[in-house]
């Protein structure tokens, strides 16, 4: 089952990833920008914190008599969406 385990520490994570995200111009968009363009940068944002909300607060256990963790593979996902929403961010060409 999928639990958010909104423990300090996880959320500092998931705080400080969002903040270093903005830092970065990731929430930096042009006033008069086009439609298309907006929607170039939409989807990067919304990837790289839906990913960082699974890298960091995200725990899945599965399995009724030895629960096993599948916590490892949600941060190889999350690391690997805001790498994609980072990537897809710096080709759009946006700030």
């Amino acid at each position: 089952m999928i639990e958010l385990n909104l423990s300090p520490l996880r959320v500092a994570a998931l705080v400080a990833l969002v903040f270093a995200y903005a830092l970065a111009g990731g929430f930096a968009v042009p006033a008069d920008a086009p439609v298309r363009m907006v929607r170039a940068w939409v989807v990067p944002v919304l990837l790289f914190v839906a990913g960082a909300a699974l890298a960091t607060v995200v725990d899945h256990r599965v399995g009724s008599l030895e629960r096993t963790s599948l916590r490892w593979f949600h941060v190889v996902v999350g690391v690997g969406a805001m790498a994609v929403a980072v990537t897809m961010r710096h080709r759009s060409g946006l700030p």
